[in-house]
């Protein structure tokens, strides 16, 4: 259930989110066979972490942003839950934190090795920083101070000690990635495979067309050379004996044009034998499309696998 998603359906609350007085939510909810109830609260803090890890010398390293420019970040502690009133397990002070003014950004360490910090269920850990709202600019960043009096401090934040992001949810993410970018991947080759085919469908479209004006034409040259012929026989038959050379001399040239006439046509007729017929192309454009469904078949199949 999308706990979140119900909340925001709600104007007020849309606005509360959207607002600037807050910079942390909360969500918690129950429900039985009947209802379900749905508990979200807004806090303000001055401080945020965004990474909680283990360092490479076995320590802890936590990187963040100091919300609010008017607080120093000067501190912190690791101590144990139940034992919050006693002495602190670990701390750190100035000389672990590297601070940067413009962005508000932060990483402070505390060296290693810390066997019994993550994950310490029989005395839950939890980190405590601390900060300072008085003579802010005079914090000296990355030089000792072993005068620290927590109690002269002002608790900011408290979290347990437990892996931010948790890497659970880290793996889920990047397995997300994956399947999102095979998803696009299939998309893009079945809009590919669909430009195809309607590549293939106007060029036999168009060779279908090219090839019904070509049998038009030569229709229509059969029809001319037909009528053209009759009316020469007809002035023949009129001239008489006197013009029974020059009429050879036509009869010649109509002979030699006639045969250039036939040799086009054969050349014509080549050209054509030379393009597929419509069922070939039909025929090729189903078996290209046969392999490119079975090939997306098969990256669905492996994707589903994954």
């Amino acid at each position: 259930m999308d706990a979140h998603g119900l909340l925001l359906e709600l104007e007020e609350e849309l606005d509360l989110l959207c607002g600037a007085d807050f910079t942390h939510c909360g969500i918690g909810f129950a429900f039985d066979k009947h209802q379900v109830k749905v508990v979200e609260f807004l806090t303000t803090k001055t401080v945020m972490v965004n990474q909680l890890n283990q360092s490479e010398d076995g320590g802890v390293e936590i990187r963040g942003v100091v919300l609010n420019k008017k607080v120093g970040l000067y501190a912190a502690r690791i101590a144990s839950l139940a034992k919050l009133d006693k002495k602190e397990q670990y701390k750190a002070g100035p000389q672990n934190i590297q601070f940067n003014k413009s962005t508000g950004n932060f990483i402070l360490t505390f060296p290693g090795p810390i066997n019994d910090g993550f994950y310490f269920y029989e005395d839950l850990r939890v980190l405590q920083l601390y900060i300072r709202e008085a003579q802010i600019d005079k914090i000296q960043y990355g030089v000792v101070d072993d005068r620290i009096v927590f109690s002269h401090l002002k608790l900011a934040l408290t979290l347990p000690m437990e892996f931010i992001p948790d890497p659970r949810i880290v793996q889920e993410d990047a397995h997300d990635m994956e399947r999102e970018a095979k998803d696009r991947e299939l998309r893009l080759k079945r809009q590919q495979e669909e430009a195809l085919i309607k590549q293939a469908e106007r060029l036999a479209r168009q060779a279908e067309r090219d090839k019904q004006k070509n049998n038009l034409g030569e229709k229509e040259g059969e029809s001319e050379e037909d009528s053209g012929s009759g009316s020469k026989a007809g002035s023949r038959a009129k001239s008489g004996s006197q013009r029974d050379s020059k009429d050879q001399s036509g009869e010649e040239e109509e002979e030699k044009s006639e045969s250039e006439e036939e040799d086009e046509e054969s050349d014509d007729s080549e050209g054509l034998e030379d393009l597929p017929t419509q069922n070939q192309m039909k025929k090729d454009l189903i078996q290209a499309i046969e392999e490119e469904l079975r090939e997306a078949d098969s990256l669905r199949k492996e994707n589903e696998e994954l």
